[in-house]
Parts: C-alpha cells; sequence; structure tokens
C-alpha cells in the first residue's frame, strides 16, 4: 500500500527511498515469522530428537554471554553468567539449545532499561539441570505468564517493543521437546521493576544416553 501510494504522489527521491525501506523492513519480518512458524511447526513434531546427545549446559551458556556481551554493553546493561567452571550435562539438541538461549537473552536485554543486569546461570539440579535468566527489566505480569508462550502475543508492557511475538513460543516448543519444564516469575532486584525470571529444569540425562538415531 506504500509503494503504491508512493507511485501515484510527487515525493521527493528521499522520502520514496524511506517508503521502498520500510516496505522491506516489512517483507523481511514477514519472512522472520514464516521461519519461525516454519521452525515451530519441525519441532512440534518431533523430527529434531535424532540429533539430540550428551550436552554440556554450561559451554552453551558460556558462548551465549560471550556473544551478547557487546550488544549489552552498547545498551548499558551488566550481562553476568553466575556459573562455575563444572560441566553441566544435559541430553538434547545442541542448535536448539543455543536458540532457546539467545531468545531468553536477547528478551532480557531488549526489556531492560540502560543501567539494568541481565544475568545466566547454570546448575546441576538434583539428577537433572536448571538453567536461569533473570533481568531488571519491566518483568511479565502474572496472568500474562501462560499467554506469552502463545504464538503472536505481545503483554501490554511490550506492546511499542518491535517483536514478531514468535521468540517464547519457540522457546516453548524446544523446552517442550526435551522434556523441560520452563516457569516465569518477578526477580525484584529493583523495587521500581519487577523483572522477569525464567527457569528451566532439565531431566536427567538418560542412562546409558541413547545412540543417536
Amino acid at each position: 500500500a506504500r509503494l503504491d501510494r508512493a507511485q501515484g504522489g510527487t515525493q521527493s527521491a528521499d522520502a520514496l527511498r524511506g517508503v521502498v525501506a520500510r516496505a522491506i523492513d516489512d517483507l523481511d519480518q514477514c519472512f522472520s515469522i514464516i521461519t519461525a512458524l516454519l521452525r515451530i511447526g519441525e519441532i512440534e513434531n518431533a523430527r529434531r530428537r535424532v540429533g539430540f546427545a550428551v550436552i554440556d549446559l554450561q559451554e552453551i551458556a558460556a558462548d551465549i554471554v560471550d556473544l551478547y556481551e557487546p550488544i549489552a554493553e552498547a545498551k548499558q546493561i551488566r550481562l553476568d553468567l553466575l556459573s562455575g567452571n563444572a560441566p553441566v550435562p544435559v541430553y538434547g539438541d545442541r542448535d536448539l539449545l543455543i536458540e532457546v538461549l539467545a531468545n531468553l537473552i536477547d528478551n532480557a536485554i531488549k526489556f531492560t532499561d540502560a543501567g539494568g543486569e541481565v544475568s545466566l546461570s547454570v546448575i546441576r539440579y538434583g539428577d537433572g539441570a536448571r538453567l536461569e535468566v533473570a533481568d531488571t527489566g519491566i518483568g511479565i505480569a502474572p496472568e500474562e505468564r501462560q499467554a506469552v508462550m502463545n504464538r503472536f502475543y505481545r503483554s501490554d508492557k511490550s506492546r511499542h517493543i518491535p517483536g514478531s511475538g514468535l521468540g517464547l513460543s519457540l522457546v516453548s516448543a524446544i523446552l517442550r521437546l526435551h522434556n523441560a519444564a520452563l516457569t516465569i516469575s518477578d526477580t525484584r532486584r529493583r523495587e521500581s521493576r519487577p523483572g522477569a525470571l525464567f527457569g528451566i529444569v532439565f531431566p536427567p540425562v538418560p542412562t546409558p544416553a541413547p545412540p543417536p538415531a
């Protein structure tokens, strides 16, 4: 529609370039949504279990923090890895778990103001593992914590922030594939901001771990 209006008007070259740039951004957003929906469908069909193996969740967490540290620093947000050096084994798909952590850390940085904090921790939890992503951002209201996992849902606090509303749906689908349990709560690290705490509990590694299919 913007392109149609631009063709029929007498806009300047700069204005036309702006219209084209916005149209390209809209197309990119559409492609991103389609790609995310296809990924969710693939994961929900459990086809990715063929790539399961014993992996070190601690190593993945360290890689994600290294990747996002410059992004957090540019926004004046402190990003910490609150874990030791000991391996924390889980049974799953490495690429998919990287996607989970990337989505959660990206969201935490996106919804936290300058001067805030984001942390990632990985610990052994009984015979399994527990991962936590915490921030000092706008938080998620208790009545919305289940709904944010639905496709395209945007919480009232986040509607002004760009996004497709599919990131947490993808996270939820991946965690179901791994039989991992997700909880969302407040952090209350700062009085003025409730923050958000995403806690994920992974089941024990099968003994012996099944060979790749």
